[in-house]
């Protein structure tokens, strides 16, 4: 996702910059900013353009519109679907495209995708599934087995050193009821 923000990000940049040249002004690069609408129907990128209002001395919505007119006309441009709404560009990808270019980094990172050094050096135990040997196993005891399992690959995906404990109880109240009825009854002898 980061390659089609990138790229999305250098294709609004060199719009604006060319709305930007036809008004003699000029726009850094950095001014650009991508964002998330707050809903998905939204779109998927959402470009602030109020921070151009008083550089273009023009309404958002009016530099949102002609925004749009420019991304539309690139011919070099990838189909999307452009829709201004007040100080916003909403740009909808298409899901095709966008999934296949994920997919196709998948592949070919296939050894390295997903991976990071993000929790480097931290030392992380896990405990799960944890049943408790005087019960029967059950579903739940499954769903906590692949839960554990689950995030315990992800964080060494992460770079952190993980280990897993499966503690297998057997002190169920039972037991702690057994023990104080022996104390209780049992006198001072060893059980």
């Amino acid at each position: 996702m980061k390659e089609i923000r990138a790229e999305w990000k250098g294709r609004v940049f060199a719009a604006l910059k060319d709305m930007a040249a036809k008004r003699n002004v000029e726009i850094a690069p950095d001014a650009v900013v991508l964002e998330r609408p707050p809903r998905p129907e939204l779109g998927d990128i959402a470009i602030p353009v109020f921070p151009f209002a008083k550089i273009f001395k023009a309404a958002p919505l009016k530099i949102a519109e002609e925004l749009a007119a420019a991304l539309e006309a690139d011919p070099g441009g990838k189909p999307a679907r452009f829709v201004p709404a007040g100080p916003y560009l909403n740009i909808h990808l298409p899901r095709s495209g966008a999934m296949k270019k994920i997919l196709d980094k998948i592949l070919a990172d296939e050894d390295t995708c997903g991976h990071s050094d993000i929790l480097s050096g931290r030392k992380i135990m896990i405990e799960f599934s944890s049943p408790n040997t005087n019960n029967p196993l059950h579903l739940g005891h499954l769903r906590n087995a692949a839960l554990g399992e689950s995030l315990a690959r992800i964080l060494k995906s992460s770079g952190a050193q993980v280990r897993c404990v499966d503690l297998i109880n057997d002190r169920g109240i039972h037991i702690c009821k057994s023990m104080l009825a022996y104390r209780k009854a049992g006198g001072d002898s060893s059980p």
